[in-house]
Parts: C-alpha cells; structure tokens; sequence
C-alpha cells in the first residue's frame, strides 16, 4: 500500500528538478560537439591546403633545378660562340632568346607559385590554432561528461536513499495497517464469542425454568 505525504511529494519532485537540470546543461554540450565537428572539417579542409603546399613546393624546386640548367647551357653556348662560324653562332643565339624567354615565363610563374605559398603557410599557421582549439574543445566536452556521470551517480544514489525511505514507510504503513486489522479481528471475535455464551447461558436458564 502506497501512501504519499507531502514529505514525499517533496522527494518526488526531486525526480522533475533533476530532469529540468539535465535538460538545461545539454544544450551546451551539443553546441561545443557542433563546434568540435565543424573544426574537424576545417581541418579535414587545411590538411587538403597543406597538401597543395607540398606540391607546390615541389614545383617550385622543379623550377629552380630547370632555371640553373638553362642558366649553365645559354653560359656553355655562349662560351663556344666565338670559335664557330655565323651559322652556328645565329642558331645559338636564337637558342639562348628562347631559353631566355622561358626563363622569364618560369620566373613569373614562380613568383605566383611564391605568393600561394605564403598564402598557404599563413593557412598552417592557422591550422596549428585551429587544433589547440580542437583539444580545448574535447577537453571541455570530456569535463562536461564527467560532471553529467558524477551528476548522475550523486542522483541515482540519491534516488536510491529516497526509495529505501519510501520502501520502509511503505513497509511500516503496512504493518500497522496490519496490526490494526488484527486488532479489529480479535476485537469483533471476542465481542462476538461473549454474545454467544450469553446466548448459551439465557437459553440454559430457559431451559432449568421450564422443566
């Protein structure tokens, strides 16, 4: 049998102001695991940058290497030109115009390529910012589960300990319910055994009357 006081209506109510207090703290988690996984992208982004960092880098080694070879055949060319005849001397030169040419256009292409690599370098430089927010992130995520498990556990054992009072109120409401009905039965039985040798003696005495 179940009986509630407005002791227990109070520890009842415990039940709703946890759930109303755990409703209002998981917004903020949510948010940070938002934040946490659009970070992630923008790194997922920055990883694909660093890549084309490499790249071009590598082209513009690749650049150097072609230039310096171009720089030591036009100073070969240019070397042998007075010992040959004019034949020889104008197709050289024609040569070394249009190695010339090519390296002006490697040139320009690679103070482009310097200019995105600047670019992508200040981009590293962000990811680097970017991951130390990711760990602070996940840290304060990590620190925010832990607070809701203790929150938790301090509120199932609290839970706990109100159950074994309801459980023992219960129990002792219930023995005297039961002590009573006992005495209501012993009661009504007595009452009703003396009713009956009352009964007994009047119809005995009737009876001695009589004959």
């Amino acid at each position: 049998m179940k009986i509630k006081t407005p002791k227990h209506f109070n520890e009842w109510d415990y039940f709703d102001r946890y759930e109303e207090s755990n409703q209002n703290s998981k917004p903020i988690k949510i948010v940070l695991e938002q934040k946490s996984s659009s970070y992630k992208v923008h790194i997922i982004y920055w990883c694909i940058i660093l890549y084309i960092v490499f790249v071009a880098d590598a082209r513009h080694n690749e650049n150097k290497i072609k230039i310096l070879k171009m720089q030591e055949e036009i100073e070969k060319m240019s070397k042998k030109c007075p010992s040959q005849n004019n034949g020889t001397t104008k197709l050289n030169e024609i040569k070394i115009q249009k190695m010339e040419r090519e390296i002006k256009e490697i040139v320009k292409e690679q103070a482009k390529l310097n200019e995105k690599i600047k670019i992508l370098e200040d981009t590293k430089t962000d990811l680097g910012k970017l991951v130390e927010q990711m760990k602070y992130l996940e840290e304060k995520i990590a620190v925010i589960d832990d607070k809701e498990n203790k929150r938790f556990d301090a509120f199932y054992e609290e839970t706990q300990t109100n159950l074994n009072i309801l459980q023992k109120s219960n129990s002792e409401h219930s023995k005297r319910i039961d002590i009573i009905e006992n005495e209501i039965s012993s009661d009504y039985y007595y009452k009703l055994r003396l009713r009956l040798y009352k009964k007994i003696n009047e119809y005995n005495k009737y009876m001695l009357e009589k004959f």
